[in-house]
């Protein structure tokens, strides 16, 4: 018999919800349409045995689904926090040093240079250039690093035309 709630010429029609929790997850729906057979008692009993298994096993899924995602998310928390963890030894490394070399500029820029080019990945070398108020004009001060020999920064700190001092006006503008 064809049921105007059926999508189907079902002659026997079981829908079954799939409740866990107090939520509605879905429907199970069996039918029977060429059988000749209907459903009894015993078939929605298992019907709604099995419903409630399921529900359980999809709720039990996404509940998984769910505590890897926030495992992810606590992975990467971590990671962001090793790094920042890195960085803040980095600048407390180079606060201690200021600390420890106050009396002697030459050597607190040399340790400065030497712990900037550790501390950032991949640097393979670092200056200072400081602005030497005698003549009013940035002075290579100190370096460190791979062809720091061959470092010649004389274009780039040529009379406020250079490279270096156009980023340092720039800077300036900006700030």
């Amino acid at each position: 018999v064809h049921s105007p709630l059926s999508p189907l010429p079902c002659e026997s029609l079981i829908c079954v919800p799939l409740v866990a929790r107090g939520r509605l997850l879905g429907v199970i729906t069996l039918g029977l349409v060429q059988s000749g057979r209907r459903y009894i008692q015993a078939d929605l009993d298992l019907a709604e045995d099995l419903g409630r298994r399921a529900a359980m096993t999809v709720d039990n899924a996404r509940l998984y689904q769910q505590s890897q995602k926030a495992s992810d998310n606590l992975r990467r928390a971590v990671l962001i926090m090793g790094e920042q963890q890195q960085q803040l030894r980095t600048l407390q490394r180079l606060t201690n040093l200021v600390n420890q070399h106050l009396a002697s500029l030459p050597d607190l820029l040399q340790v400065m240079v030497q712990s900037l080019c550790d501390a950032v990945e991949a640097a393979e070398f670092c200056c200072i250039v400081l602005n030497n108020p005698q003549c009013d004009r940035l002075i290579l001060t100190v370096t460190t690093g791979i062809g720091t020999e061959k470092l010649r920064l004389d274009d780039a700190l040529s009379n406020g035309e250079g490279w270096l001092n156009q980023a340092i006006s720039t800077t300036k503008e900006r700030g």
